[in-house]
């Protein structure tokens, strides 16, 4: 597994954490349609939340969260309006989408998680 790799599923496992303590519930890790992918999927208070992480160990080239480019949000748009057709149950529930940027530094071995609620997709 390559190293950015395994940065990127530590702070996903990050993310996850984080959401489940402020009472999400998560219900899709790495959900995959062609062309596609959503990293989680959480309830909470009848919204559906897809959340994009973003990790890095540093911002030396720009915050994390500011790194999703315009056809990232297409796809994830698209991703979304996926789901929600194959998963119709949730139709009921409030869409927003997320992200949550989780920065690692390596020397103080601390974290830096900021989440950023109801992103309005391009």
């Amino acid at each position: 597994m390559s190293y950015q790799k395994k940065v990127g599923n530590f702070g996903q496992k990050q993310a996850k954490d984080f959401l489940i303590k402020r009472g999400f519930r998560i219900i899709g890790e790495n959900y995959c349609v062609r062309g596609g992918e959503l990293d989680l999927i959480a309830i909470k208070n009848q919204e559906i939340v897809f959340v994009e992480v973003k990790t890095r160990t540093s911002n030396r080239f720009g915050n994390p969260e500011d790194s999703i480019s315009k056809y990232q949000q297409k796809v994830i748009k698209r991703t979304i309006a996926v789901f929600l057709h194959k998963n119709a149950f949730y139709n009921n529930y409030h869409p927003r989408f997320d992200i949550i940027s989780v920065i690692i530094n390596k020397n103080s071995k601390k974290l830096i998680i900021k989440h950023f609620v109801d992103i309005l997709l391009n």
